[in-house]
């Protein structure tokens, strides 16, 4: 979708070692590193997305490289661990100012 937030599909695909292809929505880029673990598109067009589904299927070493990268970084950045972290320091910081 080009309106949804955070993208739990997108998260989902990544954690099965899937690149993943976007269209420029909210959090994308939070957690989409373009030729890391898939690409954000920019310019909203299914001619675009094919453009970039095409060139990765048309290098199996960038397709592997991309997997391995979704993985990896769904396993060190997008877990309950580093979610709880990274929120427990805001709510602290909002706490100690009241």
């Amino acid at each position: 979708s080009r309106y949804e937030g955070f993208g739990l599909a997108n998260a989902e695909a990544l954690s099965s070692g899937t690149p993943v292809i976007t269209y420029n929505t909210m959090a994308a880029r939070d957690y989409i590193v373009d030729g890391g673990n898939g690409y954000v598109i920019d310019d909203n067009t299914p001619e675009a997305m094919a453009r970039v589904v095409a060139d990765i299927l048309n290098s199996p070493h960038l397709l592997m490289k991309m997997s391995h990268r979704a993985r990896r970084d769904v396993e060190e950045e997008l877990n309950w661990d580093r979610y709880s972290d990274k929120h427990q320091s805001i709510f602290n910081d909002i706490f100690t100012k009241v």
